[in-house]
């Protein structure tokens, strides 16, 4: 995720994806007899069932993409920064052995320096030398960090420029596609060459570049660059400018969405009052649900803020978290007067469609408008019904994926990921109109 701070890295036991590590009980499953499997409790169906191809719908893809900052395989080519050295048991049943194995067949395609060793015996766990080795610590020391003038070839690829941003003097801004890979691949031997994919905004900065560079071919097009410094490149229209430096307002390595990233940066949970005395206690419940939950799983104290004690000015530049609508929250116009969604008691505003009805749940985030840094998420129900569908907090479980707006029903509870009624991302100025969004 960030290549350039580290000259090597050693997974020891260690699995690329945690989907991957899930996926490999299916995999292991299917390779079962089918007396064995009878001895395990798998019917024939359940077993089709578990083996099935499944294609996933557009809204579902929509909600997947979100997690494609944790998809390793997808920014594999970032190891090119670094040494790589893997270790792992012969006969791990916990992480298996293949997992490893196809990382020594994934590597060795492309890199050129990295090392492979199998532990002969070694299960999961086979002695404090299962990380403690030796060998590690001496490629370890082998290895440096290159300085911004040795650089002259430069892979980099994240999936969001919330995550990770830069590598060595680049750093992509904004996307075309939000949490798509964004990549560059950069060569500086008698040009600079920059070339890229799904990159929409990117700086470099010349300053750490010790030779004077007239020029930069970006995407094949040739631009005379100004004074050595930090510049910044648009793309509009699929034409490459030079343009200022971009509005904090907008999205960025700062601050660029997907619903989860509403829980950092000192995160306050604002809750509801304003309501009857049924959703007050039930938003309540939920913000101190979500609290818990997070001290359970992250060792974090959250505070709980009622929306009548809220004043921005009191928690500058923090994120924060409003459970309730604009019915029954006091802090809704503080903090959401402004914003593209609007959820009130029996219906819901998405832009210039309206919904009606008291059985609808959602999340969202957005930035912010009292500050650069901070966002504002929302855990928000037109109703009972849908306060009901809004209640589990699988956010806060690791291995989930939620992008900056989902939209549901209450069906959710019996039918999961069918009753998700919309799913996207806000555009880069952060309104709906250049948003990405899968409606069903």
């Amino acid at each position: 995720t960030y290549p350039d701070q580290f000259a090597a890295i050693a997974p020891c036991a260690g699995y690329p994806d945690l989907l991957l590590y899930r996926g490999g009980r299916t995999k292991r499953i299917a390779e079962l007899s089918a007396e064995q499997r009878e001895q395990y409790g798998i019917t024939p169906k359940m077993f089709e069932r578990i083996t099935m191809d499944y294609v996933p719908t557009p809204v579902e893809n929509m909600v997947k993409r979100a997690g494609t900052p944790s998809r390793t395989l997808k920014l594999i080519r970032n190891y090119l920064h670094h040494g790589v050295y893997v270790l792992h048991g012969e006969i791990d049943n916990v992480v298996p052995t293949y997992i490893a194995r196809d990382m020594r067949e994934r590597l060795g395609k492309f890199h050129t320096d990295f090392t492979y060793y199998e532990y002969p015996g070694g299960t999961h766990w086979y002695g404090d030398h299962s990380v403690d080795w030796k060998p590690i610590f001496d490629f370890f020391e082998q290895r440096t960090i290159p300085e911004a003038k040795d650089v002259k070839k430069l892979e980099f690829s994240t999936g969001s420029p919330g995550v990770s941003a830069t590598s060595h003097f680049v750093t992509i801004h904004q996307q075309e596609k939000p949490f798509e890979v964004s990549s560059f691949n950069l060569m500086r031997e008698n040009q600079f060459i920059l070339d890229t994919e799904n990159v929409s905004l990117l700086e470099v900065d010349f300053t750490q570049i010790p030779e004077i560079i007239d020029q930069i071919v970006l995407d094949g097009k040739e631009i005379p660059l100004p004074a050595k410094e930090r510049v910044f490149f648009g793309k509009r229209n699929g034409d490459w400018k030079i343009v200022t430096k971009p509005s904090l307002k907008e999205k960025g390595p700062h601050r660029n969405g997907g619903f989860k990233d509403a829980f950092r940066n000192d995160v306050v949970f604002v809750y509801a009052t304003k309501g009857t005395a049924m959703e007050n206690e039930w938003y309540y419940n939920k913000a101190r649900f979500d609290a818990d939950t997070f001290w359970y799983k992250a060792n974090g104290n959250i505070e709980l803020v009622a929306d009548t004690d809220f004043s921005p000015k009191d928690y500058p530049d923090r994120n924060v978290v409003v459970y309730g609508n604009r019915s029954n929250n006091a802090a809704w116009n503080k903090l959401l007067k402004d914003s593209p969604l609007q959820v009130y008691n029996d219906k819901l505003e998405f832009g210039n469609k309206s919904l009606n009805g008291a059985n609808w749940g959602m999340y969202f985030i957005v930035p912010r408008s009292d500050s650069d840094m901070a966002s504002v998420g929302v855990v928000t129900a037109t109703g009972a019904a849908g306060m009901k569908a809004a209640y589990a907090n699988h956010y806060l479980v690791n291995g989930t994926t939620f992008p900056d707006v989902l939209l549901f029903n209450d069906a959710v509870l019996t039918q999961g990921m069918p009753a998700v009624k919309c799913a996207g991302f806000f555009g880069n100025n952060w309104e709906l109109e250049n948003g990405d969004f899968e409606w069903k």
